[in-house]
Parts: C-alpha cells; sequence; structure tokens
C-alpha cells in the first residue's frame, strides 16, 4: 500500500503513518452515525486519529527502550580470616498445600561457634524459591540489629545465590531482591555464597521447627 511511503511532516509531532488511523476513525464515526445517530466532523476525525496515533508512539517507544541492565547485589567478598566476619547460614521450609513456610537464620563465628539465631513463620509464600529469598532477607535485617558490620551469608538454594550474585531478577523476586540489595549496600562488606544442603542441617532444622 503507497501510504506506508508517506512521511507525516510536523508540527503534528509524530511520525508513524497516519492513514490507516485516519480510515479508522472513518470507519468508526461512520457507524456512530448509522448506529448512534451521532455526527462528526473532519476536525474531530483528525483530532481523534492524532491522539491515537501519539499515543501509540509513546507506547512503542516505552517498548522499544531497551531495559537497565540490573546491578548484580553489594557481593564484596571479605578476607577469609578476617576476624570480625559472621557468618549466616539461611534456609527455610516451603509447604505448597498452604502456602506458609518456617525461615530461619544462624550466626556463627569462623570456627563454628554459634552466636546467636533467628527464626519466623511466614504465611501467603508463593514459592520455596521465595521463602529463601525471604530468609536472607530477615537474616541481613536481623545482622544490623546485632551491629555486625562484616557478614558472609550463605544458602543452599543455588538458584537464590545465582540470581543474588548476577543481578538477573525474575519478576517474583524483584521486590525482594531488590530490598536485599539495598540492606546488603550498608554493610562494609557483605558476601553470598552457595553451601550444600547437608551442610546446613542446623538452619534447616531451625526452619522446619
Amino acid at each position: 500500500m503507497s501510504s506506508y511511503t508517506w512521511t507525516t511532516l510536523p508540527p503534528y509531532g509524530f511520525t508513524s503513518n497516519a492513514f490507516p488511523w485516519l480510515c479508522w476513525f472513518l470507519w468508526t464515526s461512520r457507524n456512530q452515525l448509522l448506529f448512534e445517530k451521532k455526527p462528526s466532523t473532519t476536525k474531530d476525525v483528525t483530532l481523534k486519529a492524532i491522539i491515537a496515533i501519539k499515543e501509540w508512539d509513546q507506547v512503542q517507544q516505552r517498548l522499544n527502550k531497551p531495559p537497565l541492565p540490573l546491578q548484580p547485589l553489594h557481593t564484596q567478598s571479605p578476607q577469609p580470616h578476617h576476624s570480625q566476619i559472621s557468618i549466616c547460614n539461611t534456609d527455610a521450609a516451603w509447604r505448597v498445600d498452604s502456602w506458609n513456610g518456617g525461615l530461619a537464620w544462624i550466626f556463627t563465628d569462623q570456627e563454628g561457634t554459634e552466636l546467636n539465631c533467628g527464626s519466623l513463620f511466614q504465611d501467603h509464600i508463593s514459592s520455596a524459591c521465595m521463602a529463601e529469598a525471604l530468609a536472607v532477607r530477615y537474616a541481613l535485617l536481623h545482622a544490623m540489629d546485632l551491629n555486625i558490620n562484616h557478614i558472609w551469608l550463605r544458602s543452599n538454594s543455588q538458584v537464590l545465590i545465582r540470581a543474588l550474585s548476577s543481578g538477573r531478577r525474575s519478576i517474583e523476586l524483584y521486590g525482594v531482591l531488590s530490598d536485599i540489595e539495598t540492606i546488603s549496600s550498608m554493610f562494609f562488606s557483605c558476601r553470598f555464597s552457595f553451601i550444600k544442603r547437608e551442610l546446613n542441617g542446623p538452619a534447616d532444622l531451625y526452619a522446619k521447627a
């Protein structure tokens, strides 16, 4: 159709092909006149077409705009033998039938001596990974209350640790991971890493309790 080669000139403020829009609003105006007895002027039809084109262009610009890359969370690795580092193991137990679960976290020193711990029962959890993310969030908040400045946080959820380290966030976890990013930036150093489930027994027991 030759109209697709036409260029809309200023001052209308858009560059899309106006011809199909004008045809559409001519057709709808005709139907309104026939079935609703509502006449439209040439100015009305043209104005409706221009408004629709501008709205369409604005939506397309937003859709075609490349998303800003998500930055990885604050994952500066503390020195392994830094005396001020607190290790925190987290875990969660989630029930698919009731969408609730237990969240748990345990703080230890580098020798494995338990320093503190916390647990929480939570309703309305959408998935097991969401439960693991909430456990990390509450663990970081608890660490702030304990005035911990250097923390090494470990979880047996590979999916969660991968999301924390890469900055790639699913729609489901976006809000919680954004909270974790904000909270973790308040520590002098904060590291996230994966721990095997068999090495995370105490936190698992707390979560299930």
